[in-house]
């Protein structure tokens, strides 16, 4: 686990400095952005009368995006990672605070002035084992476990910034690869299985990205809606990303990261005042405030310059 976290951040920054020296050579419909960041922090006691416990915890963070734009054709891809560990003295397992793989490619050819009709695929998972309490034995996720993968077919609304996805038409493979979740039947695969397919189903993805305050702060959100149009299309599926980036100064920023999902499939164990245990799906919020060192470039603002 140490290595993914300490490779992730040198990677994504040699991917970006490798991106960012091509960026004079770089074909005028074109666009790289990225950024990518480091934050940590401690807590150390001794002696200290009112109680206190050691901890120390460090998180990593890279979102690349390259994007194309010629004519009547428009492509986005954009791939984000995070990872991060958290240690306590009183817990011998290092515990996961941050822990993301997502990627999304999104071609379309113009309609319309401001619309597009648009193909769209995706793919989230994690990189390692995850529990739901430090004293767990067992996972409660892992690498491609669950893994999903989404295909979409439908228009696109792109204008300063924001863009409007409708899908009438997608599906989904929900993979877990695991033997042990896989035997629980966790995130809605049939026990003993690997795939789950959701094949006639609809998908709403909104975004917005604008730089404010003489663009020392960034913004970037994004919420995708996934309805099962063959099993039970009421229960959607949401997932909710917020990220607020402010440039402190050269090389170091603070970050307000958000996350919510509501997935019907994906169930914790909750406990009623009688002893009964009975599996439910609830609202899953994350909320992550940090400040470390920052790196980032943008193509396109050569492009304003020139």
């Amino acid at each position: 686990m140490i290595r993914k976290l300490l490779l992730l951040l040198p990677l994504a920054a040699l991917t970006m400095l490798q991106a960012k020296a091509q960026t004079d050579s770089l074909p005028p419909a074109w666009t790289l952005k990225g950024s990518a960041s480091i934050t940590f922090s401690q807590v150390n006691y001794t002696n200290w009368v009112a109680g206190g416990e050691n901890a120390f915890a460090l998180n990593s963070n890279a979102d690349l995006s390259a994007n194309y734009a010629k004519g009547k054709n428009a492509w986005d891809n954009n791939l984000k990672l995070g990872y991060g560990l958290s240690w306590q003295a009183s817990v011998a397992r290092r515990q996961i605070t941050l822990d993301v793989i997502d990627f999304s490619s999104k071609y379309g050819r113009k309609a319309t002035d401001r619309w597009y009709y648009t193909a769209l695929l995706g793919f989230k998972t994690q990189f390692t084992k995850g529990y739901a309490s430090p004293t767990d034995s067992m996972e409660s996720s892992d690498f491609m476990a669950p893994a999903y993968i989404t295909f979409s077919l439908g228009m696109d609304y792109k204008h300063n910034g924001f863009s409007l996805f409708i899908s009438p038409l997608s599906s989904k493979l929900t993979i877990v690869n695991s033997p042990y979740l896989s035997s629980r039947g966790m995130y809605g695969v049939d026990t003993g299985a690997v795939v789950r397919k959701e094949l006639f189903a609809g998908m709403l993805k909104l975004g917005y990205e604008k730089d404010f305050w003489e663009e020392r702060v960034h913004l970037k959100t994004t919420l995708e809606l996934f309805s099962n149009y063959m099993n039970h299309p009421e229960n959607v599926d949401v997932d909710w990303n917020f990220l607020l980036d402010f440039k402190i100064a050269k090389g170091f920023s603070a970050q307000l990261m958000l996350r919510a999902i509501y997935d019907d499939d994906a169930k914790i164990n909750v406990t009623d005042e009688l002893g009964n245990c009975r599996q439910v799906a609830k609202l899953q919020f994350r909320e992550f405030v940090g400040i470390g060192l920052a790196y980032s470039f943008d193509s396109s603002q050569r492009k304003k310059k020139e």
